[in-house]
């Protein structure tokens, strides 16, 4: 057993320093018992009235030097029996504690997964020799040291209640092989709900690899989430809200859906209701919801799954977080910017006089400066943007030599098939559209072929990355009006769909960074935890958003915009596969003969040397009070 962490003593028979105490007890008794005064007569030749009886033994004690001295043998001595030695080897070892989401589970109603593994890490460095030095990891959001260099148990004890959980997934496998690379470690010891299984496929881990699992409680472990929302024209409304919900649990249970609107007044936002649904929910299969005609019309709005009170068994909810979503009515304006070698005026959109329209240069492709909310979508004609956007997109004519383009152009080609059922081609007679020359497009994973020709795609529509995205294949510009009924109304179309009122509440990787001019400050209005958290922006222009919830972005002038921040991962959320059962915590290895310098025959030895030392000098004061003795 270590004496103190960070030091390298220890004991074998930690019970025989309870004799410490008893034997200083002891020496003080002794003390003050050889202070107490004897009555005796005497004669005498005093003369007095009344003689006070008066104790002569001591009241305070002052300890002369060879107390100290008999103090310092007696721990010395006990100290021997206790079998103290000296840890000659520094191990170094790496803990590496799992934050990812799923670590928000409750296992009781005040702790977490994450609270137990903590617990458990802090256990196993007190039962860990003192000499050990450990190396800090966390999973998420990406695997990170806590520390540049090693630490002492009790620092490293002091680091682990500062972790949180992360609303991110956690990449345990890829964890654990990093830091096994660097061959630093004698041992790493990883404490996360995975199972080995679900990290090799043959569940082998490094071999100086360490996977307890957690303590669990026999609660169910039911939990409920919302896995989608989306907004956008159906066929049966105008506009149709659609909620995805899941239950991971194991039989049916039923659950309520609330919508409710926030109105902000000076204190901050106010929710109140608007509707309830009920739903039933199938073990690991989402149901959708869906709201008819919904406007937006208020500031913000947050959802909420909960399970429905007549589920008495099933009212634990593990995780908390992802039973929530807020979302938000787009605040863009409805200004269109224009990427071309060709003006506005040459293009036809003079003439669309319900939107409006800004040339941007060639500078201004770069991401940070067109998600600042100035526009409601980008044309990028006869180029495309660097990177894959993130904002309301129409990519007309791609490079050939760009990833969009699938081949060289061709001549007039037939359209095979289209996708009547899609916005895009409202109102429209697609075979009455003439296409001079088409560039084959490539379809993304996130595309939908809305027209298709013999020659290959030649419109895409999607959504990347939560945002609008067309691809055109064929020229749809200039913009003719009736000269050209069939191309205009698809361009109408096109810009419709790309610039119509839409709610902003995306899942997204936590932390964030947003980019907005003149900014100052974000502030947390709504969130499962750490509402009213403020965090400042750096160069007045970019903020980071480190929780999912409902966020203020601080303008100047007072002004602020709203962003919703949400976060679902089906592996984290789904708990249902983590082993319910009580292990223990991997054993020390006790210290071998090579490991440790035994102390027993040092501490005896300087006892007696001490003792020997104090007999000599007892010696020589008795040899000088002996009768007839000139002192």
């Amino acid at each position: 057993m270590s004496l103190f962490s960070g030091i390298p003593l220890g004991v074998t028979l930690p019970m025989a320093l309870l004799l410490l105490p008893v034997a200083f007890g002891f020496l003080i008794y002794v003390y003050l018992r050889h202070g107490r005064g004897e009555r005796r007569v005497v004669s005498s030749v005093l003369i007095m009235k009344k003689l006070r009886r008066q104790s002569v033994s001591r009241k305070k004690f002052f300890p002369p030097p060879r107390f100290f001295i008999e103090l310092i043998i007696l721990s010395l001595i006990t100290l021997a029996l206790s079998g103290l030695y000296l840890q000659k080897n520094s191990r170094h070892i790496a803990v590496l504690i799992d934050n990812s989401f799923s670590m928000q589970s409750k296992v009781t109603a005040n702790k977490t997964l994450l609270d137990r593994a903590i617990e458990q890490a802090r256990a196993m460095i007190d039962n860990s020799p003192g000499s050990n030095h450990y190396m800090l990891y966390v999973t998420s959001p990406k695997l990170m040291a806590l520390t540049k260099e090693f630490l002492s148990g009790r620092a490293t004890k002091s680091l682990l209640g500062n972790i949180r959980s992360e609303a991110a997934e956690d990449r345990i496998g890829s964890a654990i092989k990093k830091i096994s690379q660097t061959g630093k470690y004698e041992k790493i010891i990883v404490f996360s709900d995975k199972k080995i299984e679900a990290l090799s496929p043959d569940g082998k881990l490094p071999a100086n690899t360490v996977f307890p699992r957690l303590v669990r409680s026999n609660k169910h472990l039911e939990n409920l989430a919302i896995s989608s929302l989306s907004f956008g024209r159906d066929i049966r409304s105008e506009h149709s809200l659609k909620i995805k919900a899941v239950g991971y649990t194991s039989r049916e249970i039923v659950a309520q859906i609330l919508l409710e609107r926030a109105d902000f007044t000076t204190s901050g936002p106010a929710f109140s209701e608007m509707l309830s649904k009920t739903i039933r929910l199938n073990p690991g299969q989402p149901q959708e919801v869906r709201i008819e005609n919904f406007k937006a019309t208020a500031d913000a709005y947050r959802v909420k799954l909960a399970p429905h009170s007549i589920n008495s068994q099933y009212t634990y909810d593990a995780i908390d977080s992802d039973s929530y979503f807020w979302f938000v009515p787009d605040q863009a304006q409805t200004t269109i910017g224009l990427i071309s070698p060709y003006t506005i005026n040459e293009l036809g959109l003079n003439r669309i006089n319900t939107l409006k329209f800004k040339k941007l240069n060639s500078t201004q492709l770069k991401t940070d400066q067109l998600t600042t909310g100035a526009f409601r979508a980008i044309i990028y004609h006869r180029t495309i943007p660097p990177v894959l956007p993130r904002y309301n997109s129409l990519i007309v004519l791609p490079p050939v030599d760009s990833p969009f383009a699938a081949g060289d152009p061709t001549d007039e080609t037939t359209l095979s098939h289209w996708d009547s059922s899609h916005a895009l081609l409202s109102y429209l007679n697609p075979p009455a559209l003439k296409i001079s020359s088409l560039i084959p497009l490539r379809v993304p994973i996130w595309g939908n072929e809305i027209i298709n020709s013999v020659s290959g795609p030649a419109l895409i529509a999607g959504v990347s990355r939560d945002a609008r995205v067309v691809i055109s294949g064929f020229e749809i510009f200039p913009f003719q009006g009736r000269k050209n009924p069939a191309l205009s109304i698809l361009t109408l179309n096109i810009l419709k769909w790309l610039t119509e009122s839409s709610l902003t509440g995306i899942y997204r990787t936590v932390p964030y960074t947003i980019s907005e001019d003149q900014l100052s400050s974000a502030d947390l209005l709504d969130s499962i935890a750490a509402a009213g958290t403020r965090v400042a922006a750096e160069s007045n222009s970019t903020v980071t958003l480190n929780r999912p919830g409902l966020w203020k972005l601080n303008l100047a002038n007072n002004d602020y915009k709203l962003v919703a921040l949400n976060y679902f991962n089906s592996a984290e959320s789904d708990n249902r596969n983590i082993q319910k059962v009580s292990v223990t915590l991997p054993a020390v290895r006790e210290l071998s003969g090579n490991d440790k310098t035994e102390l027993n025959t040092f501490m005896i030895a300087l006892a007696a040397a001490l003792l020997f030392i104090y007999a000599v000098y007892q010696l020589m004061v008795w040899t000088r009070t002996l009768p007839g003795r000139l002192l």
